[in-house]
């Protein structure tokens, strides 16, 4: 085979002449999906089929070009209702903030299916696995290099590609747009061009960096490279045989998914709060009457921030990032098409539901209340929760993340593992 050292001036010059094509979608006018040039998200409610939605004169061209026929009556102009196309109710924009992630993603994702033009067949999974890890590989805790168990990440959310990194890098201020959202002392220097975050002679505090700023609400933060290390994590084709060197299913993905996530942090700041109770620094009784966002205060291990990115990363996992499709359409899809924290964590029930490890039975809420509990070790008898000093039970998955719950060595008591569980929850369910 070639030397990709000997491709990379024939790679990049067909990589700048990619970058301006964004993947154009054939059902781009359908409910809550973008079109691909203006971007254009159209919210939609049910209604029943045949219903006159009346529009103003100055709506009827752009109904007409989302593909709704327009009629008119006494009443004025109306478009008729069917199964496929609803009842308009809102058309939305995507931020130039996000726009502009969605076009640094684009251009990852066409540097990968360019390498592996040159050296092999395109994948489309290992495309998306270059462009996560990519993103990923600014935080060096997510890649290797980090205190935190970095070969975890690496065996759930598979390697990181440092040829793609390098070409990345140089296209279109690429690396000097995601270290922004990672500190100085954190930044993957072992997976990108720069000796030193590019931002460092910007920045007084060596640990602080940006945060982005939350599609959803517009005024929250959301930890961008965390979101992409749990999107990553969360993505189920992450692996590669090694004996085929195809891309394999994640192993125990119900467990994978809540680790890489929401389980980690919530695991995190329960031994972190122990840590403290430990120390005299809190008491359980100060615990138990927090809410989660006392939790949250950036002290325990699982920032507000870090929170919105695990659920933003399990819900686009869950339905937005399935298959073979793009990184970077799946981001927009999904912030395009949910547009407030009640439809944000909504989706965020049904899709820790969908990745459930046991057959848990009643409502969703229920069913969710006890993966929670779950990931924290805790099992249900009756209506009390209770749990043995070391945590048993049939599934792997479980024995598993108990283990993982307990790698500190601190091993948080089972109070604060029930007041960490309870906490989130009443959080989850008061936002929807």
């Amino acid at each position: 085979m070639t030397s990709l050292l000997v491709l990379a001036p024939a790679i990049i010059s067909a990589i700048a002449g990619a970058q301006s094509k964004t993947p154009v979608q054939d059902n781009a006018y359908e409910s809550g999906v973008p079109n691909a040039i203006q971007q254009v998200y159209v919210d939609t409610e049910e209604a029943e089929i045949g219903t006159k939605c009346y529009v103003d004169n100055s709506s009827v061209n752009a109904v007409q070009a989302l593909g709704w026929d327009v009629h008119v009556d006494r009443r004025g102009f109306y478009y008729e209702t069917t199964a496929e196309r609803q009842k308009i109710v809102g058309v939305r924009t995507l931020s130039s903030q996000l726009q502009e992630l969605r076009e640094k993603l684009v251009v990852a994702e066409n540097t990968t299916i360019t390498v592996q033009t040159f050296t092999g067949n395109p994948d489309p999974f290992k495309m998306n696995n270059a462009t996560l890890g990519y993103a990923r590989s600014f935080n060096k805790n997510y890649a290797l290099g980090g205190e935190q168990n970095t070969f975890a990440w690496l065996a759930t959310a598979g390697p990181i590609d440092g040829f793609v990194n390098s070409i990345v890098d140089g296209i279109g201020g690429c690396e000097y747009y995601f270290s922004q959202f990672v500190s100085n002392n954190d930044f993957g220097v072992s997976y990108h061009n720069s000796e030193e975050n590019p931002h460092a002679n910007e920045r007084n505090d060596d640990n602080a960096f940006s945060l982005f700023t939350d599609p959803i609400t517009n005024t929250k933060k959301i930890d961008l490279i965390h979101m992409f290390a749990s999107l990553d994590g969360c993505y189920d084709w992450t692996l590669v045989d090694a004996l085929s060197g195809q891309l394999i299913p994640n192993l125990l993905p119900e467990m994978v998914h809540d680790l890489a996530s929401w389980g980690g942090d919530l695991q995190t700041a329960a031994n972190r709060i122990q840590a403290g109770i430990n120390g005299g620094s809190l008491s359980l009784q100060t615990v138990q009457n927090w809410t989660f966002q006392n939790i949250m205060c950036g002290s325990y291990g699982c920032s507000e921030a870090d929170m919105l990115a695990d659920v933003d990363a399990v819900n686009i996992a869950d339905s937005y990032l399935t298959g073979p499709g793009r990184s970077s359409d799946a981001l927009a899809d999904y912030y395009g098409s949910t547009y407030s924290n009640y439809s944000r964590f909504q989706k965020f029930i049904s899709s820790v539901n969908n990745d459930q490890n046991v057959s848990w039975v009643g409502t969703p809420n229920e069913r969710f209340e006890l993966e929670i509990y779950n990931v924290l070790g805790l099992e249900k008898s009756g209506s009390t929760w209770v749990t043995s000093g070391e945590y048993t039970d049939s599934s792997i998955s479980n024995i598993v993340k108990f283990s993982i719950a307990k790698k500190s060595g601190i091993n948080p008591s089972q109070a604060v593992r029930m007041a960490v569980a309870e906490k989130f929850c009443n959080y989850v369910f008061s936002l929807c």
